[in-house]
């Protein structure tokens, strides 16, 4: 099954997600996601902590029990790396379409 979007990062970034998860590498992976609260304007989130891969959102679990959980959009994911290689990267061209 193909899916067609006139944002093709953002199945890009489903389709990483997605094929780490059915691998088993999900938990070796991190995401680097603009946040506006860090100083550098990025916050690195564990693949661990994923809960569910939605098209177009991520859950992640957060806090000590895990209970709170919190929905990130694709658009705000600048990488994705697993296994020391980086397998996805927002381009700069995507950047001006879509600012943090």
């Amino acid at each position: 099954m193909r899916f067609y979007s006139s944002e093709p990062n953002l199945i890009m970034v489903h389709d990483i997600l997605s094929g780490l998860e059915k691998m088993g590498n999900l938990s070796e992976s991190f995401l680097l996601v603009a946040d506006r609260q860090s100083l550098d304007g990025k916050k690195r989130l564990p693949g661990s902590l994923i809960t569910e891969i939605r098209r177009g959102w991520i859950v992640f679990e957060t806090g000590e029990t895990g209970q709170e959980k919190v929905m990130i959009p694709s658009d705000k994911i600048l990488e994705i790396r697993s296994g020391g290689r980086t397998l996805f990267r927002k381009s700069r061209r995507m950047e001006k379409v879509y600012p943090r």
